[in-house]
Order: structure tokens, then sequence, then C-alpha cells
């Protein structure tokens, strides 16, 4: 049967009562492809009439007849632009009253060939009204897909691999605050370390009113994350959480309450991509715990056992745009640029160490604070949580700042600079290991934050070509 053109595939209620959509999607054979390992098979055949305009059921049972059959799937319906609704609750216990519209259980790689799915709730209703799973609970929205390698027995997933698609959750209500936060309602997410390894390529994801992209718990050992876009939650837009390895090339995440709420695992590489308007959350790279989280600690306590290299997130040439502030933590590396947000040496995770950057940060419309703030631990030190003992607060150390600060031609226009490259907001840090270099405009070089009451003065910082303004 000849492919029709991707308008002809749209599924409106219309269509389908037309018989538009059961024509064009009636079965077809599956297909192999020549050459690989693996066999795999396109999403028509599983389409039935009675699916009317939900694409849902055909898409998870080609997920199901893949997983039963080693095979991978390959969309053959062009550039669709259609609907998936979330299968409704059953009861108010158990899985089933907690349905996600796809679920996930075996290993394969999915290429959606370019389609586009609007999310709605069961029967085709707008699926932010949810349904009340109790009298204490909030609606269930079910997000759009789940990955489960952890099913009691069997292999788990060695590879999940997302390609080409666009997902919109229809969430439009608003993001700076989390107070319209639902987190039934994850665009894509996981919770067990048995799915060893995600990739995604040209994938968007927008719009969910609970995290865009989460991974709970130790999560898989690899993420690859390539030209993919994230963004649209009053929650966060990539919180790829776990205890592995993430490489991220040109992810751009924002439109959130929190742009990025990173752990940085066993270690990270950004290159290139862009974080931009966070909300009042901003975003955050704790950094580590490396290689597992120790039983009882805090989950943002930068702990490393120390062995082999330090759990590095590297930025190459990463932007952070858009105000609110970029919370970094230990065991940071490389060059990022900032517009109209200042970096905070975050020391609430407990232990602050390990930092190597080049900060290139440009103030344009809305930016009158410091580039870089540093602070110190109160003293005495004392424990973080509990009676553990080796999770405490240490002075900040080894840290290595290279800051370069400049003006837009609007923030000339205006009257507007960085207050300081670099402000001081007291407590104790290790001064001997603390080493910064300024160029470029702001209004000080260094600031003291602390009003002269910190224990120790702002850090000595060498002068590599700055002008104060």
């Amino acid at each position: 049967m000849p492919m029709p053109e991707p308008d002809a595939l749209v599924p409106t209620r219309r269509g389908v009562l037309a018989g538009g959509l059961a024509a064009a999607l009636a079965p077809v054979p599956a297909f192999a492809a020549g050459g690989l390992a693996r066999p795999r098979t396109g999403i028509r055949r599983f389409y039935e009439a009675g699916d009317g305009a939900n694409l849902q059921p055909a898409l998870q049972r080609a997920i199901d007849w893949a997983g039963a059959h080693g095979a991978d799937i390959f969309s053959d319906l062009g550039a669709i632009k259609g609907e998936i609704w979330c299968p409704p609750a059953v009861g108010t216990e158990g899985a089933a009253a907690r349905p996600t519209p796809l679920i996930v259980r075996h290993a394969m790689a999915i290429n959606f060939a370019g389609a586009t799915f609007h999310l709605k709730g069961p029967g085709g209703r707008d699926r932010m009204r949810g349904q009340s799973l109790g009298p204490n609970a909030q609606p269930w929205l079910g997000g759009w897909m789940r990955a489960i390698g952890d099913t009691g027995s069997g292999p788990g997933i060695d590879r999940l691999a997302l390609s080409n698609v666009t997902v919109d959750g229809m969430f439009s209500g608003d993001v700076t605050t989390n107070r319209a936060a639902n987190v039934s309602d994850k665009g894509f997410f996981l919770f067990d370390d048995k799915v060893r390894e995600v990739v995604m390529h040209k994938v968007e994801l927008r719009n969910f009113a609970g995290e865009v992209y989460y991974i709970g718990g130790p999560g898989p050992a690899w993420q690859e994350i390539v030209d993919c876009h994230f963004h649209g939650s009053p929650q966060c837009a990539w919180n790829p959480g776990g205890t592995g390895r993430v490489l991220a090339v040109n992810l751009r995440a924002g439109r959130a309450y929190q742009c990025a709420e990173v752990i940085g695992g066993r270690g990270h590489v950004y290159r290139g991509g862009h974080f931009y308007l966070p909300g009042f959350g901003g975003s955050s790279f704790f950094g580590g715990p490396s290689p597992v989280l120790p039983r009882g600690y805090p989950y943002w306590y930068a702990w490393w056992d120390g062995k082999g290299e330090p759990p590095w997130v590297r930025f190459e040439d990463t932007l952070f745009s858009g105000g609110q502030a970029l919370n970094l933590g230990s065991w940071m590396k490389g060059r990022l640029r900032t517009i109209d947000t200042s970096v905070y040496l975050n020391e609430g995770v407990g232990h602050l160490r390990g930092v190597d950057l080049a900060i290139a940060a440009q103030c344009d419309w809305g930016n009158n604070g410091p580039a870089v703030v540093l602070q110190g631990i109160g003293l005495p030190r004392g424990h973080v949580d509990g009676e553990l003992p080796d999770v405490r607060r240490e002075p900040p150390s080894d840290i290595r700042l290279a800051i370069t600060c400049s003006r837009s031609a609007a923030a000339r226009a205006r009257g507007r600079a960085f207050a300081s490259a670099l402000r001081y907001n007291g407590g104790a840090y290790d001064r001997s290991s603390v080493s910064v270099t300024v160029r470029g405009e702001a209004r000080q070089m260094v600031e003291d934050g602390s009003r002269g009451k910190g224990p120790l003065p702002p850090p000595r910082a060498r002068d590599a070509g700055f002008v104060p303004v």
C-alpha cells in the first residue's frame, strides 16, 4: 500500500468517523532491517479501527511485541501528528490505578521518524484534570513513558534508545514557581538500576506538570542525550539522577521552575547546550556521589571514595541564561557562559571542593548582582545529617576560577553591570587553596558581602585585565 502523506495521518475525530485513519493505518506486514542483528517492526500493523484517534494502544502493542521478539521499532507512520490518551485508572490501589500511557519493559530502539504526539486524559479528555485516586491524593496524570527494568525476574533492560519524536504534555500553567506541580506527570521516567543505558537523539518533551526528564534511584550506568530539548514544567526540566555517567550534547532545558537538578554521579559531560529561563528554583549541579550513595547519606552530599579520577561534571561552553541562580557543587570543571545569571559555589553540598572553571559572565538586561558568589561554612564544623561520622561540613577548598565579565550593548545603554566579579558572603574557607583571576568589566573585582564580619577576608584575586565601571 502506498504511504500516505503525513497530513493524511493526523488522527482527528472527523477523520476517524470518516474511516480515514483506519484506512491510513491498515495493517501491513512487519519488516526486518537488512544487515542488522535485531529485527524491527512498524506500528501500523498494531492499529485497530476501534482505537479511533487514540494511538496509545497501537504504540503499546508495538512496544510489547518488540519486547517479546527482541525487535526494534521504526515508525512507518511518517511525521504523524497524533493523540496519545492515558489509560483510565482501575480502582485506587496498585499499578493499574497509576497507569502511564507507554511502558517499556525490554531492551529496544524506537525511532519515531519525526512524529509529534499530544497527550490527553482517559477518553480523550483534558488530561490536566486527571483522575482522583483518593481524598488526599493529587489527580493522577500519568506522564508519557516509563521504563521498567526491575520486573522481579529477567535480565532487565540493557539499552533503551528513543529518537526523532516530539511529545507535548499540554501543561500550560505557571512555571516560575512550583505551586502548580503534580509529580505524577513526568515526561520520561524510571526508578531502577536494571535499566542500564538510556539513549535519546532528537527528542523534544515539553509541558508536563512534573519533571520533564526524570531518573530516580541509582539509575542507568550510562545516559546519552544528543540534540534533545526538555522544557515547560513547574517542577524540573532535566533531572538525570542516579550515580552513573552522562553525556549531554547540545541539550536544551528550560522554561521550568528548575532548569536542572543534577547529581553528578560518576561524571557528566555537557558539550555545548543551553539551560534557559529558570523559575525561582534556578539550576543546580551538586557533584557526586560516586561510585554509589552510601546508605543513610543525604543524596546531595558531595561524597567520593577517592579512587581514580574525581566524578567531574565537565562543561564545554555550556550556556546558562535568564536570571536566577546557578548552584554548583563539587568536582566542576571546564568552561561555561552565563547571561544575567549569578553562579553560586554551593557550600550546602557539605564539602565544596574540586572546582576548576572558566566562567564568561555577561550582563545583558537584568543583572546588577555578582557574577560569582563564594560562601564558606559557619563555625564550628558540624554534622550535616544525623550522627554519620563522615557527613560533616568542611570549608570549601581546592577552587580555581577564571572569571571574565562583560556587558552587552543593551546593558551599556541602561547603565547596567555586574556588582562584582566575585562576591564573598562570609564563612570559613581554605584561603590557601582558592585561586581567582578576573578580567573584563564590573563595578568591583571582589566584593566583601560579609560586611566585614566574616572570619576571613575575601579571596585574593589576580587582575588579568579588569576595568571597574
